[in-house]
């Protein structure tokens, strides 16, 4: 058997085969009907076994409507940030290989659309404006572009490294970082879409990504090795930061709090969510939830985690971020539960509203010299706001230097902030 392959099973096949205290029975889990009026925040779960996507209510937590049928094995799924799409990859099997990609209209809970990509999709992200999605496409070794517009694969397909497995974009747009299993993290220039600079080496059968809110990190699960464990990247030079923090087993999943402060890692064989200080690199904490936890995403505000338990049955366990332990009863999705990604609610601000916000917060810092820089850089934003074009280029400098001085002059409380509001103007402006 090929590497890749091996690599892809060692997650989907034989290792929940072989723990015969998980073993499984594949049944359909019939979810209550009800109408499906959409509005925000709704949690899409894909489930690997059915074929389907349930639809969780997370001011309630309980399930809408019927499950949704997309394609055969479907794995991830990624939200428009309008949050009026759902992105879905079919990965079906080695033996058959998936090549589609389900588009959701939020709407009305129904498919209107597929695409077709490379072979076995698995991980997606889209742009923080959303016009492209980036699909990692596992035996191709490629990552598809699909313009979000049109809803059809732009481009040429983009050769990473081997079995790439997720996908994470920065929040300006500006790179996608994909896990390979191979044991590297690819880079890629959204600009361009080309792959720049070397293969990182994180570990081994990376298959997990994440970037911090803040842009200053990406944050890896390595699946494999005797012990495994997250690497950290460093976004401004492409290094690792420090070794990699050790986890519990087969951590999958990975989402990290809006604040950037911490991030909650799926550790499917260990039955727990791990939870790593960011500013430590250090876990400081397991939280028991479901058998076989996979996917994981955070609600917007930051106050829940919402994790996928792939063993049966079905399940959804929510995670109290202020005092990590799980709240109520375990949510029955469809079989299999894999990915999970949770609508945001939208900028109702305009770039002048924000950028006013973003002058506000810098000008409430205490007056000292070294502040003028990033009060310069929004004085040349604000310049040309008008034309997109420069002042994304003139929210990137500004976001540099934020990080340059994160942990000098900047608390991370402070720099997090300041990162926030630039993301939500980069969005408003439609900064890829």
């Amino acid at each position: 058997m090929k590497r890749a392959e091996k690599a892809r099973n060692s997650l989907l096949f034989p290792r929940v085969l072989s723990m015969k205290k998980r073993m499984f029975s594949l049944m359909l889990i019939a979810v209550a009907a009800s109408s499906p009026v959409m509005a925000q925040p709704y949690a899409y779960v894909v489930n690997f076994g059915s074929g389907t996507v349930s639809v969780i209510n997370t001011a309630t937590n309980t399930v809408v409507g019927s499950p949704i049928t997309v394609g055969f094995r479907p794995q991830y799924v990624a939200l428009t940030p309008d949050g009026t799409r759902a992105y879905v990859t079919n990965s079906g099997s080695n033996a058959t290989p998936g090549t589609t990609v389900s588009v959701i209209s939020t709407a009305t809970n129904t498919v209107t659309g597929s695409i077709t990509v490379g072979s076995i999709p698995q991980g997606i992200a889209i742009t923080p404006n959303g016009t492209r999605a980036y699909v990692t496409n596992f035996l191709s070794n490629t990552v598809s572009v699909i313009d979000t517009t049109t809803n059809t694969v732009t481009g040429g397909p983009i050769t990473v490294g081997s079995g790439p497995n997720a996908v994470a974009i920065t929040p300006d747009g500006s790179r996608a970082y994909v896990a390979n299993s191979g044991g590297t993290v690819s880079v890629i220039d959204t600009a361009t879409n080309t792959v720049t600079g070397s293969p990182i080496a994180v570990g081994s059968i990376p298959i997990g990504i994440a970037v911090t809110p803040n842009g200053s990190r990406v944050y890896v699960t390595n699946e494999g090795g005797v012990i495994r464990t997250v690497a950290v990247i460093d976004t401004a030079t492409n290094t690792l930061i420090g070794s990699p923090i050790p986890v519990l087993s087969y951590p999958v999943g990975i989402a990290i709090t809006p604040n950037s402060a911490r991030a909650y890692v799926a550790n499917f064989a260990s039955d727990v969510a791990t939870v790593i200080d960011t500013s430590l690199n250090t876990v400081t904490g397991t939280i028991a939830v479901g058998s076989g936890p996979t996917g994981i995403d955070i609600t917007a505000d930051g106050t829940r985690a919402y994790v996928t338990n792939f063993n049966s049955p079905g399940t959804v366990s929510v995670i109290d971020i202020t005092t990590n332990t799980v709240v109520g009863s375990p949510i029955t999705v469809g079989t299999n539960p894999f990915g999970i990604a949770i609508q945001k609610p939208p900028v109702n601000k305009t770039p002048a509203q924000l950028l006013a916000d973003l002058m506000a917060a810098v000008q409430a810092l205490p007056p000292e010299g070294w502040n003028n820089s990033l009060i310069s850089k929004l004085q040349q934003l604000q310049q040309v706001l008008s034309a997109p074009s420069s002042a994304c280029s003139e929210i990137k400098a500004f976001n540099n230097e934020v990080i340059a001085q994160s942990d000098k002059k900047l608390t991370t409380t402070q720099a997090n902030q300041f990162l926030s509001i630039s993301g939500d103007l980069a969005t408003a402006l439609g900064c890829l």
